[in-house]
């Protein structure tokens, strides 16, 4: 099962999807980045980014959500050259 969670839903819809993320209720949530600031779960197994981040910052900050368990992690970014070159 999958949740939700990005900026134009109401925050009681937030809360629940986050806290079901948390409590390993579901296995994947699907999220804009206002979802990875607030999140504290050391075993995140995979983070995946359909569309190249702004910056490289960005996106070290973003896949430190992974493995801060220790355990084997992924991270991979679905992009086209004109997502790059936008970002330019």
């Amino acid at each position: 099962m999958c949740v939700r969670y990005h900026a134009g839903m109401t925050p009681a819809a937030r809360r629940k999807s986050h806290e079901n993320f948390v409590k390993d209720r579901v296995t994947t949530m699907i999220a804009t980045v206002a979802f990875g600031m607030g999140i504290d779960k050391p075993d995140v197994r995979n983070v995946i980014h359909y569309g190249a981040p702004r910056n490289i910052e960005s996106y070290y900050q973003e896949i430190g959500r992974a493995g801060r368990d220790g355990c084997p992690s992924k991270c991979v970014v679905f992009y086209n050259n004109q997502e790059i070159a936008k970002h330019r």
